[in-house]
């Protein structure tokens, strides 16, 4: 009797059964766009974060090599050398680390220990920001430096460094350190070229 009812209702509206094996197919078909989505969506986070780790690695390994001179500008003291494994972006050891070498950087800033927003604002100002909030994120809740702060704190790194090697040979050759060190500042003072950065750049 049942199916004989049935079979009258589908008969009635006909519509009724393609309707409902259309909903069925898109059911089936949008499910797996949503599974894709999330699987893009996890892959895309997971490189962010790969090339984020890279920028962290080449600031650690700009830092260890501004540790590593026993010669520094009139300006300051030369700073005790360490690794780059000791510069940890997942703990406060990387703000110590830049703290010992901020003078080869010249930040419009100087930097002290305190917590990690206040650090991160001054870093920001002296790295030039004018909104210091521009230069921190919220990562995993915690206060961190943004992209745009990390790619800007890598680039004046990686140009300390090689302004730090220009001051070296500069001291060597003449073993004068006050003519050395200003042109070491005058450097600084010049605006520095463009580099377009690969798959290092966040």
């Amino acid at each position: 009797m049942i199916s004989v009812l049935r079979r009258r209702i589908d008969h009635r509206v006909p519509g009724l059964t393609r309707a409902r094996a259309v909903q069925a197919r898109t059911r089936d078909y949008q499910e797996p766009n949503r599974e894709q989505n999330d699987v893009t969506e996890s892959r895309t986070d997971d490189e962010q974060d790969d090339v984020r780790s890279e920028v962290e690695l080449a600031i650690a390994d700009h830092l260890a090599r501004l540790s590593e001179s026993n010669e520094a500008p009139a300006e300051f003291e030369a700073p005790n050398p360490f690794k780059a494994s000791d510069v940890d972006f997942t703990s406060s050891d990387w703000m110590i680390s830049l703290i010992s070498v901020q003078g080869w950087l010249r930040l419009r800033e100087t930097l002290e220990i305190g917590s990690t927003p206040d650090f991160l604002k001054a870093l920001a100002r002296g790295l030039g920001f004018e909104q210091p909030e521009d230069a921190i994120a919220l990562l995993n809740g915690q206060p961190r430096l943004s992209d745009a702060g990390l790619n800007l704190l890598a680039e004046r790194a990686e140009r300390a460094v090689e302004l730090q090697k220009t001051f070296i040979e500069d001291f060597e050759a003449e073993g004068a350190i006050t003519a050395a060190t200003g042109r070491w500042i005058e450097a600084w003072r010049k605006r520095p070229r463009r580099r377009r950065r690969g798959a290092a750049a966040l």
